[in-house]
């Protein structure tokens, strides 16, 4: 008997990794056949227009920017018509504007390259653009995801309907009880298309399109103050902006995202701020300043995580 239930454990365990494994080699060849494809786009122009009053932007660092292409490439390709696509990017980091061969090609197909003196890290895909492109609406997306082709046309679609609003693919819901955030950020639950705009917590990493809002935009784009309270969680003081100013805020509970992110991945923020729950201490950072304002405070365990990072 006993050595049936080892072998039914063996046995169990075998069958678990044959399927891990089997799920990596799928994914790994819709990867390869998604770059094959990219790479024979790469001898098109993608379809843009000056007319339109769209701005696609990301930012990226030397740690990924040899596989940024592969996002561009995706975005690229996009069902719904754009101006450009800018790719933000800091002289500090790229010595001599130096640039992988795949990104100068891309140039010559387009792609344009904004540079700036100032390192903004994950909050350089929107600050810049939004500060040259004053009068277009600034749609934001990482650099380590192969995008599909509907993610800019849904966000616009629903921005025409809501020209006031920022709206975005994923979110959570910020638990909210009497004015107290009642939960760790870890713990929030997935927001939808019905989640209420106040308790709306947007995450750009799916896609985020930004309305034509002066106030809201120079808010934003203080980075003097949003790095010395969250450096590393754009998400979180964008948030903030958004609540403070009453901007409506729309997820659209397009949760899930490509596979393929696993092989853009370079170093990058979600250890950081979601493993080692530095996003509950950025947060608390930023009420400890402007809760009042925002009649919010954060519940005990924020201070906990605070404490053990």
């Amino acid at each position: 008997m006993k050595y049936k239930t080892l072998f039914a454990r063996f046995t169990g365990k075998v069958y678990i990794f044959g399927r891990k494994m089997a799920k990596i080699v799928y994914f790994s060849t819709i990867y390869d056949l998604k770059r094959l494809y990219f790479v024979y786009m790469s001898n098109f122009r993608p379809p843009m227009s000056e007319s339109s009053d769209i701005i696609i932007s990301l930012t990226s660092y030397p740690g990924r920017i040899d596989n940024a292409w592969l996002t561009i490439e995706s975005l690229f390709w996009q069902t719904y018509t754009y101006n450009s696509i800018v790719l933000v990017l800091s002289t500090q980091e790229f010595k001599g504007r130096e640039l992988p061969k795949s990104i100068r090609q891309q140039i010559r197909r387009g792609l344009k390259i904004l540079w700036t003196d100032q390192i903004f890290k994950s909050f350089g895909k929107f600050i810049p653009a939004s500060q040259e492109y004053h009068e277009k609406y600034i749609v934001t997306f990482d650099d380590d995801i192969i995008y599909e082709k509907w993610r800019l046309e849904k966000l616009v679609r629903m921005s025409r309907k809501y020209p006031n609003a920022i709206i975005g693919h994923r979110g959570y819901i910020v638990p909210i009880n009497n004015g107290v955030i009642s939960g760790c950020y870890n713990t929030w639950s997935r927001a939808n298309i019905k989640t209420p705009s106040d308790r709306c917590f947007l995450t750009g990493v799916g896609g985020i399109i930004y309305p034509l809002n002066k106030e809201l935009r120079d808010k934003m784009s203080n980075y003097t103050i949003a790095s010395r309270l969250c450096p590393a969680a754009d998400d979180i003081w964008f948030w903030y902006c958004a609540v403070e100013t009453c901007i409506e805020l729309i997820c659209l509970g397009i949760n899930d995202l490509n596979y393929e992110k696993e092989q853009l991945k370079g170093p990058g923020l979600w250890q950081t701020n979601c493993l080692e729950n530095k996003n509950d201490a950025q947060l608390l950072s930023l009420l400890e300043v402007y809760g009042e304002s925002l009649k919010l405070k954060p519940s005990a365990c924020f201070s906990l995580n605070d404490q053990s990072a």
